[in-house]
């Protein structure tokens, strides 16, 4: 009797009945065609080169995705680079508006103007970001204090031709409030 400890109840008698019928013979011998020919391996015996079908198949299915997996592809990458362009953009408005809005900017400041402040973070742009893509305004908010607002547009050329257009005009506007020369006393 073969004893296996938490074996399943009908897998037990299953292998009760294979070691009584073999007795002390020992394995049965192969059959001698399964001697000569090697392990198929999930191929049919049956369909001799169906095998060579299916290498066929799976080229016709490569053939047929690598076009739409290349397009999703180039589209994560032109996402990747607007991101990027964007939130470049986004920080030179930011350094032109902060430099607008100190009264001591341009006596201690290391750039000259608003645009050469806003120009500092476009390195990384190409082509690159220019002082005529770079507009200033100023005015008053609610509670009557001066305002400042810096615009940044810039002409982003992507690597697909979606919709028929492959340039995307980038717009961002920082505005900050205006800081006073000298404290106000009251």
């Amino acid at each position: 009797m073969v004893v296996v400890p938490g074996g399943h109840p009908r897998a037990l008698a299953w292998l009760e009945r294979v070691a009584s019928n073999r007795g002390s013979r020992g394995p049965e011998p192969m059959s001698s065609r399964a001697a000569r020919e090697p392990a198929t391996r999930g191929r049919s015996r049956l369909r001799p080169g169906s095998a060579d079908r299916r290498r066929g198949a799976s080229a016709v299915e490569l053939a047929l995705l690598l076009p739409a997996l290349l397009i999703m592809l180039l589209g994560v990458v032109d996402f990747c680079r607007l991101f990027y362009a964007y939130t470049t953009i986004t920080n030179c408005a930011r350094n032109g508006a902060l430099w607008l809005c100190d009264p001591l900017a341009s006596t201690q400041s290391p750039y000259a103007t608003y645009t050469a402040a806003a120009l500092a973070d476009a390195n990384g742009l190409s082509p690159a970001l220019t002082a005529a893509e770079i507009s200033s305004s100023t005015g008053t908010d609610s509670h009557g204090d001066s305002i400042v607002t810096v615009t940044v547009s810039y002409p982003f050329k992507l690597i697909t031709n979606f919709l028929g257009s492959n340039t995307v005009t980038l717009s961002r506007q920082v505005t900050m409030r205006k800081e006073p020369q000298s404290p106000n006393p009251s």
